[in-house]
This record gives C-alpha cells, sequence and structure tokens, in this order.
C-alpha cells in the first residue's frame, strides 16, 4: 500500500511562487532587452551583427524558460486542485 501525505496549501503556495516569478523574470527581461535594442541601433558592423544573433538566441532560450516555468506553475495548480477534490471526496465517504 502507498502512504503520501501532502499539505495542499504548500502546493498552491509553490505554484503561486513560480508564477510571480515568471511574472518577474518577464519584466526584468523586457527591460534588458529595451536596452539592447537601443544598443543595437547606435551600433553597426560585424561585431553588431554578432552581437544581435547572440541577442536572438538569447530570446529563444528565454522563450523556452518561460514556457517551462509556465509548464511547473499549471502542473502545481492542477496537482494542487486534484488533492483538495480527492480530499474532498473521500471525506465525503464518511459523511452521514
Amino acid at each position: 500500500m502507498t502512504n503520501f501525505a501532502v499539505d495542499v496549501s504548500q502546493v498552491q503556495q509553490a505554484s503561486s511562487t513560480v508564477s510571480a516569478t515568471a511574472e518577474r523574470i518577464r519584466s526584468e527581461v523586457a527591460t534588458m532587452m529595451a536596452h539592447l535594442t537601443g544598443l543595437q541601433s547606435t551600433w553597426h558592423g560585424g561585431a553588431s551583427l554578432q552581437f544581435q544573433e547572440v541577442s536572438a538566441q538569447w530570446q529563444s532560450t528565454q522563450a523556452q524558460v518561460d514556457a517551462a516555468l509556465l509548464s511547473i506553475h499549471q502542473a502545481l495548480d492542477r496537482t494542487a486542485h486534484t488533492y483538495a477534490e480527492a480530499e474532498n471526496l473521500v471525506r465525503g465517504n464518511f459523511a452521514m
């Protein structure tokens, strides 16, 4: 028999924390990219082209990080709801 215990409120808190962290990262990245875009508009030449390629790679990687954080948030959120629902259903088995 499998034994487990879960504090649903901790799972919900973790979900909220991941979501808030993702939002902070998005905000910081947007600020950073605004500065970098400004730099790109004044920088010309071979090094500038290389910089633009690296910047594009970063944006692609950051999009993957954002998607992963969203997936983690959604999975934790579903997990918290599933555990809470299961607890309510089991409790209902003993209602008189």
